[in-house]
This record gives C-alpha cells, sequence and structure tokens, in this order.
C-alpha cells in the first residue's frame, strides 16, 4: 500500500506541474512572483560567482573547480526551484481546503481529498471557477456533496461538470472536474426580450439569461418541457416569451388556457386559444391528425425527423407545431369529479401522451405549465416525456416533485419572481415582454 501511495504522490507532482504551467499562462500574478523570483536568483547567482572570483588560490585548477561546482550547483538550485514554483501555482489554497473536505468526506477510497489545481475567475462572466483532478474523487461524489462543498467554498455552486478541453473540438476531459460557482445577485433583476436574444437556429430557444449569458433549450434534443412553480413566481409570462419566439420562428402554436383570462390578447392578435374541455380534446386530436400526415411524408423524403426533412426541402419547410397547456390542473385534474367526466379527462391525457411519446420526431413541442405537476395531475406517461423540466419559486417538496431535485428551492429566494431553475442550465431570469408585465 505504501509503495501505492509514493506513485500516486508522484503522479501529481506531474499533474501539479502542468497545471502550474497553465496557470502561469493564464494568470498576471504567478507571472509577476516568476519575474521577481528570476531576478532575486539572478542577482543572487552574480553575487555568489563574484565572491568566488575574489578568491585568491594559487592553484589555476581549484580556482576551476570552484567556479564548475558553483555552476553546476546554481544551475540544479534555479531549475528546481523553478519547478518546485510551477508545482505551488498548481495547487492554489489546497492544504487549506484538504481538511474540511476530508470532513465532508469528499475523498477517495485512501482518504485523499481531490486535488485542487487552479481557481480562476472568468472575466467575461465573473464566475469563479475551481478545477480538480480526477484522483479517484468521481463526479458522483461531487455532486452528491454539494451542498456540503458550497459551504466549503462559501458561495452557491450553479454547475459541477468535466473540464472542456479543445475550443473547436469542445471535447469533454474526464480527468479533471470544474466546480463553476457564482453569486446570486449577478443575474440581473429585470431583462426584456430583444432581438439579441433570439436564436437564428429555428430548433433554439432561448429561455432566459444568468451569468453566463443567453440560456437556450435545443428542441431536437428536449422538445417538451414542464413548468411548474408557486402561484405568482412568473410561469405565465415565462409562456408568453416562449411564444412570441417559436411566432418568430414561423411555428404554428395553439393554447390552451383554461382560466380563461391570462392568454386573451393572444387570442385578439389570431392565435389559436381554447379554454374549454370539449374545444381541447377535439384541438389535440386535429394536431396528431396532422402529424399522422406529416409521417408519410416523412418515409416517403426517406428522413427520421423535423429537421432532417426541412433541411432537405428548403423551399418548403414544415412548421414545429407548439402545443401550451397553462395551469393544466384545471383540466387534467379528477378530483371529486363524476365517472363521465374522468372519463372524458383520461381520453384527454391518453393523445396527451401519445403525443407526447410518438410524435417528438415529427415535430410536437408540448409545453405543460402548472403549480404542482404531481402524479395525480401529469400521469407519469406524459411527465416521463416531459425532458425539460423549468420551476419557479417552490418548497423543497414541490422543486422534487417538478425536477426530482431540491435545488429550485435551495437557490430562489421565497419572494423572487421570474427567477427560475431548469435542469439542463440551472438558474436563470426569464424574459419580460414589456413594462406592463414588469408591473404584474
Amino acid at each position: 500500500m505504501k509503495k501505492e501511495k509514493e506513485v500516486h504522490t508522484r503522479k501529481y507532482y506531474g499533474i501539479r506541474f502542468m497545471s502550474g504551467m497553465e496557470n502561469l499562462i493564464r494568470k498576471t500574478m504567478p507571472k509577476i512572483i516568476l519575474l521577481i523570483s528570476e531576478i532575486s536568483y539572478i542577482c543572487l547567482s552574480i553575487y555568489l560567482k563574484y565572491n568566488i572570483d575574489r578568491i585568491e588560490v594559487d592553484i589555476d585548477i581549484i580556482k576551476n573547480a570552484l567556479n564548475i561546482l558553483s555552476t553546476i550547483v546554481l544551475s540544479a538550485v534555479g531549475i528546481i526551484g523553478l519547478v518546485m514554483l510551477i508545482i505551488k501555482f498548481g495547487s492554489p489554497d489546497a492544504n487549506k481546503l484538504n481538511d474540511d473536505f476530508k470532513r465532508i468526506g469528499l475523498v477517495n477510497n485512501i482518504n485523499e481529498p481531490p486535488l485542487l489545481l487552479s481557481k480562476i475567475k472568468n472575466k467575461t462572466t465573473n464566475a469563479i471557477e475551481y478545477t480538480f483532478y480526477f484522483n479517484g474523487v468521481v463526479k458522483n461524489n461531487f455532486d452528491r456533496l454539494r451542498d456540503e462543498l458550497a459551504q466549503v467554498l462559501n458561495t452557491d455552486i450553479v454547475d459541477i461538470n468535466f473540464r472542456i478541453k479543445g475550443k473547436r473540438k469542445k471535447k469533454m476531459n474526464k480527468q479533471y472536474i470544474v466546480v463553476i460557482c457564482a453569486p446570486l445577485n449577478s443575474i440581473p433583476e429585470t431583462v426584456f426580450l430583444d432581438e439579441k436574444y433570439l436564436q437564428t437556429d429555428r430548433n433554439i430557444i432561448t429561455l432566459g439569461v444568468n451569468w453566463l449569458g443567453a440560456v437556450t433549450a435545443d428542441l431536437r434534443k428536449t422538445p417538451h418541457m414542464l413548468i411548474g412553480g408557486s402561484s405568482g413566481c412568473g410561469k405565465t409570462v415565462l409562456c408568453r416569451s416562449l411564444i412570441y419566439q417559436f411566432v418568430k420562428h414561423k411555428d404554428t402554436v395553439y393554447i390552451a388556457d383554461f382560466k380563461g383570462i391570462d392568454f386573451f390578447e393572444e387570442q385578439e392578435a389570431g392565435y389559436t386559444v381554447v379554454t374549454e374541455e370539449a374545444d381541447f380534446k377535439n384541438l389535440i386530436e386535429s394536431i396528431l391528425k396532422e402529424l399522422d400526415t406529416r409521417k408519410a411524408l416523412f418515409r416517403k423524403a426517406h428522413v427520421r425527423n423535423l429537421s432532417q426533412y426541412n433541411k432537405k426541402n428548403p423551399d418548403n419547410q414544415l412548421p414545429r407545431i407548439v402545443l401550451f397547456v397553462d395551469e393544466a390542473a384545471e383540466i387534467l385534474d379528477t378530483t371529486g369529479l363524476p365517472k363521465e367526466q374522468k372519463a372524458e379527462i383520461a381520453e384527454i391525457t391518453s393523445l396527451l401522451s401519445r403525443g407526447a411519446r410518438k410524435y417528438r420526431a415529427l415535430g410536437l413541442t408540448l409545453c405543460i405549465c402548472t403549480q404542482r405537476p404531481s402524479n395525480d395531475i401529469i400521469s407519469g406517461q406524459i411527465k416521463n416525456n416531459l425532458d425539460l423540466r423549468i420551476a419557479g419559486k417552490c418548497d423543497s417538496v414541490l422543486s422534487d416533485i417538478i425536477l426530482d431535485t431540491t435545488e429550485a428551492a435551495r437557490q430562489i429566494p421565497k419572494d423572487s419572481v421570474g427567477l427560475f431553475f431548469s435542469n439542463t442550465a440551472g438558474l436563470f431570469r426569464g424574459f419580460l415582454l414589456d413594462e406592463d408585465e414588469a408591473e404584474e
């Protein structure tokens, strides 16, 4: 076991040296320290050489030997000192954190804490990025101890992932784990949906902004979404900003507004807005029927999804079909209803489930919005296909229902409006369309 530990230690010195070289290139302070150290070393070397030359020795061979020996010693000391200094640059404040990491149990199977290699402030985002070397402390341990790690680092953790290596190839290097931290107040309080946030790619929409800039969702990967949260958290306003983008992309948008008061402006603008159960069922049936015709069209064109079809037919592109269901509990909750009405809602649930499960490749996007998407409101068959999960302000129980994690409850203040947490991008601020929404 002792021999294995020595091998690990030598390997860590090599990793620290490489990380120190990276920090030396990226940071200003290590450059200054290195420059001062080199100047001091050169001055000391000149002083020693000068004093050796002043030594009066009758035998030249002894004097030459002293000069050679001093040169070898000074060179060795200089090289060793330079290497050790670079290694020090590659382990910033590591010793200060080791005891805390051991205390919270963030260690490998031989009780070694993760090896901190760099702590860098991103000048673009102001986020602090901690880079750790994978020494047996796997990413799952970082995820599991996220809250404890945030306390040790005394900041909010916004992302834990592997390091991206190579700007062009964007490959993940799984030997390094990056913990990105940023204060909550770095997200703007109010953001209006501006043209600069609109995506030219019709398959991508912008959810909002965080400290890194625009937060986007790729509908090819996550076409269906679930938005939940306490009353007054800003769910409807978020939906409006998404609807605006879909319309800009010339997609076909349908809205189910069972409260009947939130989307009257969209109804006046010519969007299809339904408010009654029977109309909603007919709407879903007509949407699925239209998508069935697309299925035959895709087979004939030898394509598997909407993106491939539109790429193959640039002059005859098909729109994405988007269905927003606001306050889904108003239509899907069967509590206390008579048997006949329950049967009607069961049919609606079955249609939604079929659409979410079978028609995503054909260009269907479902956005279901409700305060509490529990299983008695949204069935597991539907919920399992809502890949993109977004939560507004909520307690830990509601956060767990929406996201399968309590992060939304932990990171979103109780009095917050318009601040959301998604399972794909973490914390972000939703857009406002106009000043009236800011006053709501």
